[in-house]
């Protein structure tokens, strides 16, 4: 279904383009001990956004959503390294000269040290033409072992965060990624202590 919906979208942003052109970029990467989360951001200076699609330099894709697109009711279907979505009406369309987060994005741990960029970037007005976009932006997924609450630096609080989940699987404060924590999680803070 993923694939007959990419292909009918394609085909319909075969046509003439529209005016005006738009930036598509991803927020700040925040890490967490089950993968990462980046913002895709959209914005404009004249054409209506009625839908997008693009390929991701990673194949970690977990899941795409929330953002504008949840907001006001798009679809929103993903693969690994893909994300499609569309408004079904013109009021839940991005209006021009609006900057918004369309959607976020949730990878896997295995994208830790990868860069994260668009391909294949296909975005489409109201009446089904091809915006300009321009998407050459990319973000380093650099972990920062330790870093817990996603602050940048390695600190009290992270420390905190691994004595509260203290002999569970409480994910928050489980530093290693162990599914448990304990003295491991401990040491992974005390050796990243600082500013990333």
């Amino acid at each position: 279904m993923m694939k007959r919906l990419a292909s009918c979208f394609a085909l319909l942003l075969a046509g003439t383009s529209s005016a005006g052109t738009a930036v598509l970029s991803f927020g700040e990467p925040v890490h967490d001990p089950t993968g990462w989360t980046v913002d895709v951001r959209w914005v404009s200076d004249g054409p209506t956004l009625a839908g997008f699609q693009f390929e991701l330099s990673l194949e970690e894709l977990l899941e795409a959503g929330g953002g504008w697109c949840a907001e006001n009711d798009w679809t929103v279907e993903h693969t690994a390294d893909m994300v499609l979505g569309f408004a079904w009406s013109f009021e839940d369309m991005v209006p021009p000269w609006t900057e918004v987060t369309l959607c976020t994005l949730h990878l896997g741990e295995n994208a830790s040290g990868s860069s994260l960029g668009f391909k294949n970037v296909v975005c489409s007005d109201e009446t089904a033409n091809a915006i300009e976009v321009d998407a050459t932006d990319a973000v380093l997924l650099e972990a920062c072992p330790g870093d817990l609450d996603g602050s940048g630096t390695v600190g009290v609080d992270d420390l905190l965060s691994v004595i509260a989940a203290w002999n569970s699987e409480d994910e928050t404060g489980d530093a290693d990624g162990s599914g448990y924590v304990d003295v491991a999680d401990l040491l992974v803070v005390i050796s990243g202590w600082g500013t990333c």
